[in-house]
């Protein structure tokens, strides 16, 4: 992965990111996050979702009502809980945020 701005970057390593994560004292705070990107002016918000957790998929529904666009790998809301399916589905049809998911992200390796 690598980080940048418009004049400088940098590259970080999948393991730098696993020891940060496994030694950061900071529980996720989802609530946190939301206001965080809702108070953001850049039209183009994008939550990568690469967890298949449950508690993050309830916040679809939400995220997308705000125009924060959603790409996930996970089949957790695809595939799970068709009322909030059919809530999140109806949540990006109404705003301008996509949700963009593949449930069969490495199916054939």
């Amino acid at each position: 992965m690598a980080l940048s701005s418009s004049g400088k970057g940098f590259e970080v390593s999948n393991s730098v990111i696993q020891n940060e994560l496994e030694e950061s004292p900071m529980e996720m705070d989802l609530k946190l996050l939301t206001e965080t990107m809702e108070a953001d002016v850049n039209p183009h918000r994008v939550v990568i979702d690469c967890t298949s957790s449950e508690e993050v998929g309830d916040y679809y529904e939400q995220w997308l009502a705000k125009g924060i666009n959603i790409i996930c790998p996970s089949k957790a809301v695809a595939s799970g809980d068709r009322a909030r399916y059919d809530r999140v589905c109806q949540a990006e049809r109404k705003n301008a945020a996509q949700w963009q998911y593949e449930s069969s992200v490495g199916a054939a390796l």
